[in-house]
């Protein structure tokens, strides 16, 4: 009698490397544009639109400010050393806020980054 083994699924570290090289990309390319509907601004046109009152509110973190311009569009800007900042934004009656920006922890990290290679993995079997 011959016995046939179960025809089970192979998978090289290559395949796995690849799909996950995927995830990234179309995580990086696709939806990350599609979350962040914001226009960058440069520091220095942020703070001519400052200057010129056409900021509305703006929310600060350490690397980043975001914020909302007076025509009702939204924009970013990397944040830099600048010690008048806070003072400009109250001398323009901005609405500020903070935001303490969390990477999400060790929790976070296996969710973004693990789950997705345990999935792959599992759709593979």
């Amino acid at each position: 009698m011959n016995k046939k083994l179960p025809d089970r699924r192979t998978f090289s570290i290559g395949s796995v490397i690849v799909m996950f090289l995927a995830i990234l990309l179309i995580q990086q390319y696709i939806v990350g544009p599609l979350l962040t509907r914001s226009t960058e601004l440069s520091y220095s046109d942020f703070k001519t639109a400052l200057h010129a009152g056409k900021v509305a509110s703006v929310s600060v973190s350490t690397d980043r400010i975001t914020g909302k311009l007076s025509d009702g569009t939204d924009f970013y800007t990397i944040r830099v050393q600048d010690q008048d900042l806070i003072k400009t934004l109250e001398e323009q009656k901005v609405n500020t806020r903070g935001e303490v920006v969390s990477g999400g922890g060790l929790l976070g990290t296996l969710l973004i980054w693990g789950l997705p290679l345990v999935l792959m993995v599992g759709l593979m079997y």
